[in-house]
């Protein structure tokens, strides 16, 4: 009779609400949260409001949270529908929070189906993720479970204390990682249990109510445990072992668990920098060894949690990795250094980053090379000091610069100094750059040549008259030179290659103006000319000695300037003193010759008569 009257009544509600017109969807009364529950066979929405709420009497609300119900007598199973969640919840409930890739619950007794947000998965609910995929579930009191891809698990009560706890507090891990996460709890509160095959773990938060941890099943089967913050302890075998914060241990199938070992410190990241902005898809990602990792797990996330993977990979023995083209979004990384024990470390703070192009990153870094220093360009040779710099310019719109090379003749040369100094010879430089998208290419190459030696000086001494070949002194600076004591008496034809300067040794006119003056130049001798040359006669009665030559009376002393790299610049003379005069010594012959680059060459020559 009483069953008869609920059902009337029920029959007259939905007639009522029928009868007001099509229903709405509502936002919750105050004082309850709502979510999304999986209808299992035979169940109806009033069965329904009983489990979450303790009593069917809130029925009609949860029907205005579902305008699609017709019949609330008849549901689907499979079918979603929102519904009330009090504050205390009475049903031991994980909420799906995020969700990433391919994801399947399994609401027992219903077959796998896709996941989605805010679905309720119950005791013996399961979960699975697939490749590149993964899921963020969240227990009432707000611990969080996050699974990674390729993993399974299923949620469960077990044992007697148990059963009256409010929310999930068993997860079993059939394959893949879960990692656990509490903030704000009640010191000493419900732990957390993990069931991997026959190894029971637990995880439990410390003083300040945190509690971090890892559980893994691995592909050999064994049971993993890490500790990042709280307690844990592992039991297997009958053997129970205390997992302390920053340690970790592992049990293999059938085995006890491993004395705890310290984990390894989070990796520092380098690249992409917190808040870089990345015009191309596949910025590749770079961090500090650590010492004792024998490889490396990468994560490129939506989140800083990782409860939307958007790419892992395990097992990186370098410190770098390029990544499958990303979507444009904003992303984080981290990375996580193993041990030989093959226990996780901590993971690095998940560094925050941006994906601004779809598109990938093909062309090579660009630039320029300059030579900077003295240099002097000889038709179609550039010639310079063994002193100069070479300058790079290099840049890369996209993905930046990673690395660079210089290429001296053709040959990658990682260790050569381009701002010298140089041997001499001839150079064709480049610089091989490498971006971080792993672009390389060659910069427009320079060449030159190191020129680092002065002009050779060569003379020749005998009768010789060259006056065919030269005009006459402007009278002007024969008067001035035969008043110092010399007499200039030829000037070349071009007014470049040729001066004929005529030595007299010992007229005391010389001798005072030698006191006075003690250097004497002649004009400088400019590049274009290619053989400058000085003709020095003598003038006495006498022989004249010139270094290891002779000068009779009338010879010529001919010296020639020299240079086969960036041409002579100037040539110059000085007549300086000897100590007395006896014999009419006049002292010594001072000649340098300076190329364009300004590299000199001196040679002195004692005169004697």
């Amino acid at each position: 009779m009483v069953r008869r009257r609920i059902t009337a009544r029920l029959g007259a509600t939905v007639l009522a609400l029928a009868a007001a017109g099509p229903l709405a969807a509502q936002e919750p009364p105050p004082g309850y949260a709502q979510g999304v529950h999986i209808v299992r066979p035979g169940e109806t929405l009033i069965g329904i409001t009983r489990k979450y709420l303790g009593s069917g009497d809130r029925w009609a609300d949860n029907h205005r949270l579902n305008p699609q119900i017709a019949d609330p007598h008849r549901l689907t199973p499979g079918e979603r529908i929102r519904v009330l969640l009090p504050a205390e919840p009475r049903v031991p409930t994980a909420r799906v929070r995020k969700l990433a890739g391919r994801v399947e619950n399994r609401p027992a007794p219903i077959p796998w189906d896709p996941a989605r947000r805010d679905d309720l998965l119950l005791e013996r609910d399961g979960q699975r993720t697939f490749s590149r995929s993964s899921s963020e579930l969240e227990f009432p009191d707000g611990t969080r479970v996050v699974l990674t891809e390729e993993s399974l698990v299923f949620f469960r009560r077990t044992g007697a204390g148990l059963a009256a706890e409010p929310q999930p507090r068993s997860v079993e891990i059939v394959e893949g990682q879960a990692d656990l996460e509490a903030r704000g709890l009640p010191p000493g509160g419900a732990p957390v249990e993990v069931l991997i095959g026959g190894t029971r773990a637990v995880s439990q938060v410390d003083e300040s109510g945190k509690a971090q941890t890892r559980a893994r099943r691995s592909t050999e089967g064994s049971a993993q445990l890490m500790v990042y913050e709280g307690a844990g302890e592992v039991e297997a075998a009958g053997q129970r072992v205390a997992v302390a914060r920053g340690m970790g241990t592992s049990a293999g199938p059938g085995g006890p668990p491993a004395p705890p070992e310290e984990l390894l410190p989070g990796p520092q990241t380098l690249r992409p920098a917190p808040g870089s902005r990345w015009d191309f898809n596949q910025p590749r990602l770079y961090w500090r060894e650590v010492p004792g990792a024998v490889s490396y797990t990468v994560e490129v996330c939506r989140d800083a949690g990782c409860g939307e993977l958007v790419q892992r990979r395990l097992g990186l023995t370098g410190t770098s990795w390029e990544p499958e083209p990303l979507p444009v979004a904003d992303l984080f990384w981290r990375s996580t250094a193993v041990s030989p024990s093959g226990l996780d470390g901590y993971p690095s703070t998940a560094v925050p980053f941006s994906v601004l192009s779809d598109q990938g990153d093909v062309t090579p870094p660009t630039g320029a090379l300059s030579l900077v220093g003295r240099q002097t360009r000889v038709d179609r040779t550039l010639y310079a000091d063994d002193e100069v710099e070479v300058q790079v310019q290099l840049s890369d719109a996209q993905s930046g610069v990673e690395k660079s090379v210089p290429l001296i003749n053709e040959v990658e040369r990682p260790d050569f100094q381009l701002a010298g100094p140089w041997d001499p010879g001839p150079y064709r430089v480049s610089v091989r750059a490498t971006d971080r998208a792993g672009n390389t290419g060659d910069l427009p190459a320079i060449e030159f040549v190191v020129d680092g030696a002065g002009p050779g000086i060569e003379w020749r001494a005998g009768p010789w008259d060259p006056r065919p070949d030269l005009s006459p002194v402007p009278p002007r600076k024969r008067r001035r030179w035969l008043r110092r004591g010399a007499a200039w008496l030829e000037w070349s034809v071009d007014a470049l290659n040729w001066h004929l300067l005529v030595l007299e040794p010992g007229p005391p006119k010389m001798a005072r103006f030698l006191e006075r003056h003690p250097r004497l130049a002649a004009d400088d001798f400019m590049v274009g000319s290619e053989r400058p040359q000085l003709l020095l006669r003598a003038m006495a009665d006498r022989p004249l000695t010139v270094g290891e030559h002779t000068l009779d009376p009338g010879d010529l002393l001919r010296i020639t300037a020299l240079d086969d790299g960036s041409g002579v610049w100037k040539l110059a003379v000085a007549l300086r003193r000897g100590e007395g005069q006896a014999g009419g010594r006049l002292g010594r012959l001072e000649l340098t010759s300076t190329d364009a680059l300004g590299n000199e060459y001196r040679l002195a020559l004692p005169i004697g008569g």
